[in-house]
């Protein structure tokens, strides 16, 4: 039934069909849409890891073991038919984590399977004929001090592509505004709205692709790929009620940024959250 109104919505198969009917046949059911429990990488295979308690081995039709699996069978024949669309979207959800969830993969885990899976979707496309016209732009999400360890002041985004020197650094104020009308720009497309229309796009690319060297993926360590949450992680239990794993911010910020703390640091002390507040003064009246 279309539209869905809850993510975990149809779990007997439909939970992955598309939430709006203009989506119906232009987006990948085979392509596991937010789920914890599915890898974004192949690193655990790669690396001869068995899955997780808490981890779907496979998923889709053609029993994918991770989503850049699923993406990379779509994009071979889109290489082998020579029909790429002009604009692809991929979610890439699993560096939101599990917590400490008992018999799911770590904090650790997870977010080095996501980063895997950036490495292999570069690596994929600068081995393909269509680099040398490819541009490749990342955001981690909107940075909202939540969920993805993105400080609400700042994020990183990434730009790929061979028509940007290697090695440059952008340094001027951007945002997920920025990108999106980065991207129309690549494309010809209007301003969706008065957001992207205002805002200033990443002006990072030169006018001929002299960066054509093909990408090789770092294969994270086989030790942080192939942790799991045990009974005595650092609150284990409240992971496992407070966050549901086919939902985004399905739990209070401040107690997932808590749990992954102590996950990662131990016993090392919290950084304290800064607040200033200002009194407001009324205005002097006098003539003097």
């Amino acid at each position: 039934q279309l539209p869905r109104t809850l993510p975990e919505e149809g779990t007997k198969g439909e939970e992955n069909s598309p939430t709006k009917r203009a989506l119906v046949g232009k987006s990948d059911a085979n392509f596991r849409q937010f789920d914890m429990t599915y890898a974004d990488s192949d690193a655990w295979k790669l690396l001869n890891i068995s899955a997780a308690p808490k981890q779907m081995a496979t998923y889709g039709k053609n029993a994918d073991p991770s989503r850049v699996s699923a993406w990379k069978r779509e994009f071979d024949e889109f290489v082998k038919n020579g029909n790429l669309p002009a604009f692809s979207m991929l979610r890439l959800p699993r560096d939101h984590t599990s917590g400490t969830t008992e018999g799911a993969s770590s904090p650790r885990a997870m977010v080095a399977d996501n980063d895997y899976a950036v490495g292999q979707i570069v690596e994929t496309i600068s081995n393909s004929p269509y680099w040398k016209s490819s541009a490749i732009v990342i955001v981690e999400d909107d940075a909202q001090n939540g969920y993805d360890h993105v400080d609400a002041h700042r994020s990183i985004a990434f730009v790929i592509s061979p028509f940007i020197e290697r090695g440059t650094h952008y340094d001027r104020f951007g945002n997920t505004d920025s990108a999106l009308r980065t991207i129309e720009l690549l494309l010809g497309l209007p301003p969706m709205n008065a957001y992207d229309a205002g805002a200033a796009p990443l002006a990072v690319f030169g006018s001929r692709a002299n960066n054509t060297e093909p990408y090789k993926a770092i294969m994270p360590a086989r030790d942080i790929i192939a942790e799991v949450n045990t009974p005595s992680a650092p609150q284990a239990r409240e992971s496992a009620l407070i966050l549901n794993p086919l939902k985004e911010e399905s739990g209070p910020d401040e107690k997932l940024n808590e749990i992954l703390w102590r996950s990662v640091k131990g016993n090392a002390p919290i950084p304290q959250r800064q607040h200033f507040l200002f009194a407001a003064t009324e205005a002097d009246d006098d003539d003097d």
